[in-house]
């Protein structure tokens, strides 16, 4: 595996695990790029770093960096640097009608973001230099980041020619190939939380054919589940997420539990025993 898509519903701690896994990969001498695609970076601060820029690749530990996604400057590489057509992107790519409709068009956004990951899993040695040996994708919420998997499909419905075509085949290929690209879920202890996420895990199966290769289960109380029985501050809401972490834990056997509090990446795991296919 060497694209992992870290899935779940907005809330649930994406990009914590995304960094908890980075930094696992990373301090297991993997070069590793945690890629995210969100209004501001959210990775970074983990580090001790200032929020990068569009699209600035920041180096946050030994073998670790960080992209934050912008489709603008996609466009641009894709068109003016992988194609070698800067005029035809100054001309036509740049116009604001043709802007207004790329943002407008079903699915472009998200196949633009799918095509970047594949870029960098094919192309970027040879045209930047650029390798990675893991690359970590921080989806965006539940909805936006599950179509990802739906969107070549809906793109080659619009029967659209010539370079989005190819574009089309060349990441089909990718998401179709279990050994380059796998996925994980994120979720938390509450009952909505878990069917919306046995929902989504559902119709992720169903577009790329294949099983999760983890669910993790973040701040999760189980561990502290004595300490907390004993205090006057036993409130029933924890009562109840312990209840149904339990349920989900009989549900899914395989889940692997993230503690309740803050967990810094620097920590490599320290409360966790996973069995990590590197």
């Amino acid at each position: 595996m060497k694209v992992l898509f870290v899935l779940g519903k907005g809330g649930v701690g994406r990009s914590t695990v995304s960094s908890l896994l980075g930094s696992h990969f990373a301090k297991n001498n993997h070069k590793t790029l945690i890629i995210q695609w969100s209004f501001e970076d959210q990775i970074s601060s983990f580090f001790g770093r200032s929020p990068t820029l569009f699209h600035d690749t920041q180096n946050l530990a030994p073998n670790l960096y960080t992209l934050n996604y912008s489709p603008q400057e996609t466009l641009k590489e894709y068109f003016a640097d992988h194609l070698k057509m800067k005029i035809f992107y100054d001309w036509v790519i740049k116009n604001k009608h043709v802007q207004s409709l790329l943002q407008a068009a079903p699915g472009l956004q998200e196949m633009f973001f799918l095509g970047r990951i594949f870029w960098l899993c094919s192309l970027s040695l040879e045209e930047r230099g650029w390798e990675y040996d893991k690359i970590i994708i921080d989806c965006p919420a539940m909805g936006h980041g599950g179509r990802l998997f739906h969107v070549t499909e809906e793109i080659s419905n619009l029967g659209f020619p010539g370079l989005l075509a190819r574009e089309c085949e060349r990441v089909t290929g990718m998401l179709q190939d279990p050994k380059l690209v796998s996925w994980c879920l994120v979720t938390l202890g509450h009952r909505l939380a878990w069917e919306e996420t046995r929902e989504l895990q559902s119709k992720v199966e169903s577009d790329l054919k294949r099983s999760p290769q983890y669910i993790f289960l973040n701040r999760s109380l189980s561990k502290i589940e004595n300490e907390l029985s004993q205090s006057k501050e036993f409130k029933d809401s924890f009562k109840e997420r312990i209840r149904w972490e339990k349920k989900i834990k009989e549900d899914c056997p395989q889940i692997h539990s993230i503690d309740d509090g803050w967990i810094y990446p620097n920590d490599f795991f320290r409360n966790l025993s996973l069995d990590f296919s590197l």
